[in-house]
C-alpha cells in the first residue's frame, strides 16, 4: 500500500472537534422514550438500530431523522450472543460461543445466515462482500457475504504468515478509507487496504503499550488498554491520551464534540472537546449501553431506550430552585396474596418530577411503573421476599435510586392485641383504657381500626386509636364484660375481651 494512503487518513483523524460552549449540558428527551426491558446490548447503522434484550429478543428498527420505527422483534436471539456490530448492509451478533450470526434488517426473517467458526470470535467487520473476524490464535479469518450459502462455507485467512505467532485480537474498518485495522496480541497495529477487489497488505505500527480493543467513527480511531487508558491512534502509532476510565472500554463514539467511552461495567464517562474525560452515568446496573447513528446519539438505561441531545443552559438558576435529586426512601412491605401493590415514587428537595423518569430493577418482571407510581400485582410463584430498587433519572443525568423489598405472604395474619388486665374502678369517675393491635404484616401502619361489641351503656371507644373512656354510674355497680375487635385494612381481624369490675366508691362518702 503506497505511504500515502496511511498519511492521508491518519491526517483527517487530526481535525479538531466541533466548539460546544462550556455552558451546554448533555440531556435525554424522556418524552419519545422506548421501553424494551432487560436490554444487554444496542447497536446502530446509518439506517438501523438493534436493541437485544434477555426477555424479548433481537428489535430492529428504522432510523429516520427524527424518529424510530419498529420493523420487528425476533425472539431467540438473545440466546445467541451478547455481542451486536452493524454496518448499512448487515448486523452481526455474537457472544462467548463459536457462532457467529448474520442479521439483514431488510430481511422479513431478519437472519441471513449463520456459522460456526473455529473460535470464539473477538470482532467483526466488513469491507465490500467480505466480512473480517478477529479469531484469536486461529489469527485473521474472512467469510463471504455474496449469500447466505457462502457466509457458511469454509473460512479462509488471509496475511496468515502475518499472525503465525501473535493472536488476532480486535480489529476495525474505516468504510471511508477503505483500510482494515488488525490488534495484536504483541503490541502491534497491522493495517490493510482494500482494492481491485482483494485486501492488500500495508504497513505494521509497533505500539509502545498493549492495547486490548480498538474503537472507530467516521475519521477517527482510538485503543483501549486492559486497565482504561484511552488513546487516539495516529499514523506513527500511539496518539494523544484521552484518559483513563480504570477499566476496560466497551463502546467510544464520537458526537458533536463530545466523545463518550462506556466501560464494560455500565459506567459512562464523557469528554467535551480535548478536555478530559468525567464520569456521566455511575448506575453500572441501569446498563448504560450506548450507541450513535449517524447524527443521534442513543443510550438505554434501566430497559429505556431515549435520545441524548445538548441543552445550552442561559439562564442563572435562581436561589430558590429545587436541591439535588433524591428520592424518598420507601419501607419494606409485607402483602398478601392476591392483592396488589400500589406505592407513590416521590422525591425530595421540590425536584419537579416532570423532568425525571423512573424506573426500576427487581427480581419480578411483572410490576410496571405506571406515571409516578409502582404497580405490582403478583402470581402464587412469587410468594416469599421480593426486592425492588426505584431509580430515578434527570433529564440531565442525575440519578438516585432507594431500595425495598416485599414480602408477599399466602395468607393475611390478624392483628395481635397487647396484653389488657381486668380493673376494679370507681362509679363517677372517667376510666381510661388504651387497646393495641399490632399488623404482623406491617407493624408500623396505622391503620387498625377497633369495635366494641356489647360495650356498657356510656363507654365509647375510639375507632382509630383504640382508646376506650367510661364513667360508670351507679346503676352499673358490679362487673361488666366486653369485647374489642380489631381489624386490618384487608379485613383479617381478632378479639380481646375485658372484665371490669365497678364499685360504688364515692369521694368523701359512700360505702
Amino acid at each position: 500500500m503506497p505511504r500515502i494512503t496511511t498519511t492521508l487518513f491518519f491526517a483527517i483523524l487530526l481535525v479538531s472537534f466541533n466548539k460546544v460552549t462550556a455552558q451546554d449540558l448533555l440531556i435525554q428527551d424522556y418524552s419519545n422514550l422506548i421501553d424494551i426491558p432487560e436490554t444487554k446490548a444496542i447497536q446502530a447503522s446509518e439506517t438501523h438500530l438493534y436493541v437485544l434484550s434477555e426477555q424479548e429478543g433481537m428489535a430492529v428498527f428504522r432510523n429516520y431523522s427524527d424518529s424510530l420505527q419498529w420493523l420487528y422483534t425476533s425472539s431467540g436471539m438473545q440466546k445467541r450472543g451478547d455481542v451486536i456490530s452493524a454496518d448499512v448492509r448487515f448486523a452481526y451478533l455474537y457472544g462467548d460461543s463459536r457462532r457467529l450470526t448474520v442479521l439483514e434488517p431488510t430481511s422479513v426473517l431478519g437472519v441471513y445466515s449463520s456459522t460456526l467458526l473455529p473460535e470464539k470470535p473477538l470482532g467483526v467487520a466488513r469491507l465490500n462482500n467480505q466480512l473480517y473476524i478477529a479469531l484469536g490464535s486461529s489469527g485473521l479469518g474472512t467469510v463471504s457475504l455474496q449469500t447466505p450459502e457462502t457466509v457458511d462455507s469454509e473460512i479462509e485467512f488471509p496475511g496468515e504468515n502475518l499472525f503465525r505467532e501473535t493472536d488476532v485480537i480486535d480489529l476495525e474498518v474505516s468504510q471511508l478509507s477503505k483500510q482494515l485495522f488488525v490488534l495484536t496480541s504483541d503490541a502491534k497495529l497491522v493495517l490493510f487496504r482494500y482494492s481491485d477487489n482483494t485486501l492488500q497488505f500495508g504497513s505494521t505500527l509497533s505500539l509502545s503499550v498493549p492495547l486490548k480493543k480498538l474503537f472507530i467513527d467516521g475519521d477517527r480511531i482510538w485503543g483501549s488498554t486492559d486497565n482504561g487508558d484511552i488513546y487516539t491512534i495516529t499514523g506513527n502509532g500511539l496518539g494523544r491520551k484521552v484518559g483513563n476510565i480504570r477499566e476496560q472500554a466497551h463502546t467510544i463514539v464520537n458526537w458533536r464534540g463530545y466523545t463518550f467511552v462506556r466501560s464494560v461495567s455500565g459506567n459512562v464517562w464523557v469528554a467535551h472537546n480535548q478536555d478530559d474525560l468525567i464520569l456521566w452515568k455511575s448506575d453500572k446496573q441501569a446498563g448504560n449501553f450506548i450507541t450513535k447513528s449517524t447524527d443521534r446519539v442513543w443510550i438505554s438505561e434501566n430497559g429505556k431506550l431515549t435520545r441524548v441531545f445538548i441543552s445550552e443552559e442561559t439562564e442563572p438558576v435562581p436561589a430558590e430552585a429545587a436541591g439535588p435529586l433524591a428520592m424518598k426512601p420507601i419501607p419494606n412491605k409485607i402483602l398478601t396474596y392476591p392483592n396488589s401493590l400500589v406505592l407513590a415514587l416521590e422525591l425530595e428537595n421540590n425536584y419537579p418530577v416532570e423532568e425525571v423518569e423512573f424506573s426500576y430493577r427487581g427480581n419480578v418482571r411483572n410490576a410496571k411503573i405506571q406515571k409516578q407510581g409502582l404497580v405490582w400485582s403478583p402470581t402464587p410463584n412469587q410468594l416469599g421476599v421480593n426486592w425492588f430498587t426505584i431509580v430515578a433519572t434527570s433529564s440531565t443525568g442525575e440519578v438516585d435510586s432507594t431500595r425495598f423489598t416485599v414480602d408477599l405472604r399466602s395468607f393475611n395474619t390478624p392483628p395481635r392485641f397487647s396484653p389488657v388486665r381486668g380493673s376494679t374502678i370507681a362509679i363517677e369517675e372517667e376510666y381510661q383504657l388504651q387497646f393495641k393491635a399490632i399488623d404482623p404484616e406491617n407493624p408500623t401502619s396505622n391503620l387498625i381500626r377497633y369495635l366494641g361489641v356489647d360495650l356498657p351503656q356510656g363507654a365509647q371507644i375510639n375507632e382509630n386509636t383504640g382508646l376506650f373512656k367510661w364513667t360508670p354510674n351507679v346503676r352499673q355497680v358490679g362487673e361488666t364484660t366486653f369485647k374489642v375487635i380489631a381489624s386490618d385494612q384487608l379485613g383479617a381481624a381478632s378479639s380481646i375481651e375485658v372484665t371490669l369490675n365497678v364499685l360504688d366508691i364515692r369521694r368523701g362518702g359512700g360505702e
